[in-house]
């Protein structure tokens, strides 16, 4: 018998009841159960689940072999051995909540090298863990540490009242109920093709909030590729944010929307290894956030119109549309790249390689863009990459890429473009802090109201040190 396996012996209640043990086989630990009067249910981990909790994925022990019928189909007690963090937990907290009698335990313990070796980190990872096992109904007793340390236990019962909202994440199985709240939050309809783009493939999570079966808020995410400060990081960019209207005087830390919030930044920024978070909110939106203790601002977005120019040739330089089929091309976007990478070594920026500008333009399923190659008239040299699309009469200015010295030259061209296309203007959303890199005589700036948040409810870098450092364009958004 494991040190581990004693220590869950004197913490079990005493019971002929039904006792679920969940994960890898622990040498003596079921006889010793059965010994102790309990009916053990065993769902050992099979090799497919291994592989999939090396993923980071769900294994089926969690959600179906493991919680097959016993009398009722209730159990007096669930054990998850060996459970691994950043594996989601909503998922086996929900089930567990299912398959428990009120007032039911669940220990949950994790092996030393699922979660950090820091013991201040590990503290509020269980805490963290503890709040979301809160959450989904239950009530903490205990989260500890081994002496050893080799495991951390969270230890709670099934509370007397469901919770008022069930937190789930979203999966294909919720589009539909997602898609019925994004037309109500947005007045508008979001097609299965733009869902897959933002979320499909592991590209984005969703957490959900659901009453009645009904989906009545929604925090999302997806995942950037970012360079914070010259080092390669992984950021969340937190879009499709809404709540049923309905619901929205629960503005409170008790209301839907906090809750899918605080839950999203716990599992995807404290209890996984994403190191950022950004977004695109509102001023009104972000200052309910920063309220209710969850987001800072760290910069604004400024927008920038131009007039249309004259269609004349420039002798400086030319201007060619990017063909995504050429290995040459994808060749000279990685040079741009590294220009604008290097220059930008003091900021924060989303990576602009040929793997992302193809993800997010050219595979876009419902808008076309334009991506345009400028390069010197004389020696063939490239310059810099537009990324177009028009708006009504005007041309956005949705990306560029280049060394950031171009960039007079680039709004050159983008203004031409606009005026031989019969547009009267071309706009463009950039960070604040870089606007004086756009200005012209004729230009016009105006403030959007679009602020740059930050997380401040999980353990992240410091607010100060993010501080009008985003190079953020409208393109770094998913919704333009």
């Amino acid at each position: 018998m494991t040190r581990l396996g004693e220590q869950l012996i004197r913490i079990l209640p005493e019971t002929t009841g039904a006792l679920l043990l969940v994960g890898p086989a622990s040498e003596g630990l079921a006889p010793r159960l059965r010994d102790a009067g309990h009916r053990v249910v065993e769902a050992p981990l099979s090799p497919d689940d291994r592989m999939a909790l090396a993923r980071g994925e769900l294994p089926q022990a969690f959600l179906s072999a493991g919680f097959a019928p016993v009398d009722d189909g209730l159990f007096e007690a669930i054990l998850v051995l060996d459970h691994r963090l950043p594996l989601p937990p909503l998922a086996l907290l929900n089930a567990a909540h299912d398959r428990l009698r009120t007032g039911g335990m669940l220990v949950i313990s994790m092996a030393a090298d699922s979660f950090p070796a820091d013991p201040a980190q590990r503290r509020s990872h269980l805490g963290y863990l503890g709040a979301l096992a809160t959450r989904c109904g239950f009530i903490v007793e205990d989260r500890s540490e081994d002496q050893h340390p080799s495991t951390a236990l969270v230890v709670c019962r099934k509370g007397e009242r469901a919770p008022r909202w069930r937190l789930d994440l979203l999966d294909e199985g919720a589009i539909a109920g997602f898609a019925d709240l994004f037309r109500k939050a947005f007045n508008t309809d979001i097609s299965l093709p733009l869902w897959h783009w933002k979320y499909g493939d592991g590209r984005g999570h969703g957490i959900i909030a659901r009453r009645d079966e009904r989906v009545i808020a929604h925090y999302g995410c997806t995942r950037r590729r970012a360079l914070f400060f010259g080092h390669p990081i992984s950021a969340l960019q937190m879009c499709d944010v809404m709540v049923d209207p309905r619901e929205r005087g629960v503005m409170t830390k008790q209301g839907a929307m906090f809750l899918t919030t605080a839950t999203m930044l716990e599992l995807y920024l404290a209890l996984q290894p994403d190191d950022l978070a950004f977004g695109f909110p509102s001023s009104r939106s972000s200052r309910l956030g920063e309220r209710l203790g969850l987001y800072a601002e760290v910069g604004r977005i400024a927008e920038i119109r131009w007039p249309a120019v004259s269609t004349r040739p420039r002798l400086r330089t030319r201007l060619r549309a990017i063909d995504r089929d050429d290995s040459g091309d994808r060749a000279l976007i990685a040079g741009l790249w590294s220009s604008m990478s290097r220059d930008l070594e003091g900021a924060i920026v989303v990576i602009r390689d040929w793997e992302y500008l193809r993800y997010r333009y050219l595979d876009h399923p419902q808008h076309r863009y334009e991506l345009i190659l400028m390069t010197s008239r004389l020696t063939g040299r490239p310059l810099g990459l537009l990324v177009l699309r028009q708006v009504g009469e005007a041309f956005e200015l949705l990306d560029l890429v280049g060394p950031l010295a171009h960039i007079p030259l680039l709004v050159d061209q983008a203004r031409r473009i606009a005026a031989r296309a019969g547009a009267c203007a071309v706009f463009a959303w950039i960070t604040r802090q870089h606007v004086p890199r756009f200005i012209t005589k004729d230009a016009t700036v105006t403030d959007p109201d679009v602020c740059i948040p930050t997380n401040v409810w999980v353990d992240g870098p410091r607010v100060e040190q993010l501080q009008d450092k985003w190079w953020l364009m409208s393109g770094d958004t998913e919704f333009h």
